[in-house]
Order: structure tokens, then sequence, then C-alpha cells
């Protein structure tokens, strides 16, 4: 186990492009292959993941699944063999299996934030998370401003004929009362982990020292009605607390609880421009799949 926790650490922050393919093929070897190497696993285009102890840290969908010398070829991983899915707990499968009527396609929220909001969100928050990416030196104490993140939700509401809300806009009521509404819902924010208490995780807003400064835990379980997708364009929203028994409680795991069928968010840090592209190539692909199977408008 002390050997596979060292590979798993080297695929989360590799020094050099043959030790993450070293410790990615030997995770696949081990964890994957001898599951689908077996002949009643055959003809199989699918995997419902459900992580615990060290696994539940890796990205599956970055495991090489076959020889390679370089990490840039997408043919060489999982996730071109098959549809990756992960579950937190197994009821979650009843759960995916419920029909919801949605009022709309897709509410977004996207805060640009100001430096002065920022300096006092890391004096009163950073430095007393633990924060893997301050700890790797990955990320400063500086918390930046997201110049990209109105552009990214504006995008993403545009192909999908949905509602947005910036800025000063993207108030806790705001969130409240179309989220509830809404297939899905995308974020593109901040987000404060607190990985020795979840229920102090939260997303940071615009609204600076008043007491609509955070949407967090019970923000998130207070929803009697949870979007079908939630997109948490924001950094490590899908780690936290570690609780035996329960797992990584992140944002993206609270919203599953609420009721939400699927939750996309991060492991890592998320570079803001970089962000804004890959979530509008996400959003035109998936709106597409959508419209071809009939779950939703599509794109106009």
């Amino acid at each position: 186990m002390t050997d596979l926790s060292s590979q798993i650490k080297n695929i989360e922050r590799p020094d050099s492009e043959q030790n993450f393919i070293n410790s990615s093929r030997a995770v696949y070897q081990k964890l994957i292959e001898p599951i689908v190497s077996q002949a009643g696993f055959r003809n199989k285009t699918k995997l419902i993941i459900i992580p615990d102890g060290p696994i539940k840290n890796i990205s599956f969908s970055t495991l090489l699944s076959k020889e390679t010398d370089t990490w840039s070829d997408p043919a060489k991983y999982l996730l071109s063999e098959y549809g990756i899915k992960y579950l937190y707990f197994i009821s979650q499968l009843d759960q995916i299996n419920t029909q919801n009527e949605y009022q709309k396609d897709f509410v977004g929220f996207g805060i640009e934030y100001t430096d002065t909001l920022l300096i006092d969100l890391a004096n009163k928050h950073l430095q007393n998370y633990q924060d893997s990416l301050v700890q790797n030196k990955t990320r400063s104490q500086k918390l930046a401003v997201l110049k990209n993140a109105v552009k990214e939700v504006v995008s993403c509401a545009d192909i999908w004929g949905g509602q947005y809300w910036i800025d000063n806009e993207v108030t806790k009521k705001n969130i409240l009362d179309n989220i509830k509404h809404a297939r899905i819902a995308h974020f593109a924010v901040h987000a404060l982990v607190d990985r020795e208490d979840h229920k102090k995780s939260f997303i940071a807003l615009e609204e600076g020292n008043t007491s609509d400064e955070s949407f967090g835990y019970q923000d998130i379980l207070s929803l009697d009605f949870s979007p079908e997708l939630v997109v948490l364009s924001a950094c490590q929203t899908s780690m936290g607390q570690d609780i035996t028994g329960e797992g990584l409680m992140s944002l993206a795991r609270i919203f599953s609880s609420s009721g939400s069928k699927a939750t996309l968010g991060s492991y890592w840090n998320v570079p803001d421009r970089s962000t804004m592209i890959l979530m509008d190539l996400f959003t035109i692909i998936l709106s597409r799949v959508c419209q071809n199977l009939n779950h939703c408008r599509g794109p106009k």
C-alpha cells in the first residue's frame, strides 16, 4: 500500500513526464488491469468507481492504459476506452435513475472579484485552510482576480440559451432562487476548501464583509431540488476533509448529497484562461450530446 500511495502522489504532482508515465502505468496495472482483463468484462464500455482510501485522490481518467513514451497522446489514457463515472455511495445508483422536471437548462454564476475583496478573503481564510496548493507552492497566499470567469459563464449560457449572474449579482439569494429550477448550474468562482472541517468549505461571493460573503455547506444542503449537473469551475472543489468510511467531503460531494446526479470538480489548480477555454469546449460537446439524446434543447 505504501508503494501504491507514493505512485498516486507522483500522478498528482509529477516532477517529470517520465515519472508521471511510470506511476500512471503502475497504478493502472495494479488497480484496473486485473478487472478489465477478465473475460466477463469484455465488451464493457463503462466503469463505475466508488473510491476509498488513497485511491480517492486519483483521477482515473489520467491513468495510462497503454504503453507510451509521452503523456500527450489522448488515445493512451483509460478515458479513451471507457466512460468513467464516480459514485460517493452505492445508493447514488437509485438517484441517477430518478427523472426530474426542470424549468430551464442552464444557470451560470461568474465572479471576477476585486483586489480588495481577495486580499480580505486571503487574510481571513486562506492561511487557516489546509490548502495543498499553497503547501506545494502551486498557489500563493494571494488569490488572483479571475479575469475570464465572467466570459466563461456568459459563453456557456449563450451555448445553452440560459441565464447568468455576474459579479455582485451573484448573491446567496440569487443562487438559491434559481439553482433549484435548472438542469445545469455552472460556477466560475473562487472556492476555499477546509480539509479539516468540510462544513467550513465555501464558494466566495462578491459581498465582501456582509453575511452573504459565501455559499457553503448548509446553503447547499438547504436545496430541496438540486440541478442534475453542477459544474464547479474552481480550484480543489473535489478535495475536502477525509472522513473514514465516508471519503472526501468535498464541495462536489455535498452537491451530490443534496440530490445532484453529477458534479464536475477539480483536484488541482485550475488556471483562469485555460479553464475558460476548456469549459467552453466541454459545454459545446455536452449540449450536442444532450440535443442528440433529446434530453434538453441543446445549443441555440
